[in-house]
C-alpha cells in the first residue's frame, strides 16, 4: 500500500459522518432561525409594565356558577323556582 492510498483512506468521508454533518447542519440552521424570530418578537413587542390584577376579573369569575337541585321526586332541575 502506498502513501497516497493510505492518505485517501484516512480522509474518506463515511456515510455515517455525512449523515451526522447533515443533522448538525440542520439543527444549527433551525436554532439560528429560532433565535432570529425570538429577537424580532422581543424587539416588536416591548414588555408591558406590571399591573395589579383587577378586582372586576375576580367578581366576574363567580358569575358563571351553575346551581342544580333535585326535586322531592328525584327529578333533576337546573332552574330555581
Amino acid at each position: 500500500m502506498s502513501v497516497q492510498t493510505a492518505e485517501k483512506e484516512a480522509m474518506a468521508i463515511t456515510p455515517a459522518l455525512i449523515l451526522a454533518m447533515m443533522i448538525l447542519g440542520w439543527i444549527s440552521v433551525a436554532l439560528a432561525m429560532l433565535w432570529g424570530m425570538l429577537r424580532i418578537a422581543r424587539r416588536h413587542h416591548p414588555p408591558r409594565p406590571a399591573t395589579q390584577p383587577s378586582i372586576r376579573r375576580h367578581l366576574h369569575a363567580g358569575s358563571h356558577r351553575v346551581s342544580a337541585h333535585l326535586d322531592a321526586g328525584g327529578a333533576f332541575s337546573s332552574i330555581k323556582p
